[in-house]
């Protein structure tokens, strides 16, 4: 077993990447930042540059954090939530069961949300920072929202989502092209 340096994760033998932070845990084929290209004095020597869009052209993809993972976990249940409730509101208001005639509108307009957290949920699976800032600042204001009803679920996972798209390092290191492992 082996403990990552920079968050102390417990990973296992022969790991590359810590499962966690996505740490290089192999620091021999790293090489100088000469060889890497980086003339940031700013940047730590071990960080290697990292671009989305030759990533994706040769397949790779870094490690997401855990902290990412739980927030493509929260977009997708309200993705398919969403979905579900668009679709529900759509045929209600349709057919006028239940009291809900007129509601297809509404329905159009959770479906547009849907397909809006579908957006979020590609930017952020492709490490897009424009999509970051712009679903940081979205669950900013959900937050706001949540604070002021005090809806102490909705504070704890727009919380975390501020958190983890702003503030959590190894997680927007992802997204600023500089992937430190």
């Amino acid at each position: 077993m082996s403990f990552c340096p920079e968050c102390g994760t417990k990973n296992g033998p022969n790991t590359a990447f810590c499962s966690n932070c996505g740490k290089n845990l192999t620091t021999d084929n790293l090489g100088s930042p000469e060889q890497t290209n980086i003339s940031n004095s700013d940047m730590p020597s071990t960080a290697i540059p990292f671009n989305s869009a030759n990533a994706n052209f040769m397949g790779i993809k870094p490690p997401k954090t855990t902290q990412l993972k739980w927030v493509q976990g929260f977009n997708w249940f309200g993705f398919v939530l969403s979905l579900l409730a668009g679709i529900g509101l759509i045929f209600a208001g349709f057919t006028g069961g239940n009291g809900l005639e007129g509601f297809e509108f509404i329905g159009f307009a959770v479906l547009i949300f849907a397909g809006i957290n579908y957006i979020f949920i590609w930017g952020l699976n492709n490490y897009n920072n424009t999509i970051r800032v712009i679903y940081g600042v979205f669950c900013g204001f959900g937050l706001l929202s949540a604070l002021a009803t005090f809806n102490l679920i909705s504070i704890g996972i727009n919380g975390f989502q501020v958190y983890a798209v702003f503030f959590h390092a190894p997680t927007v290191a992802l997204f600023k092209q500089v992937q430190s492992y």
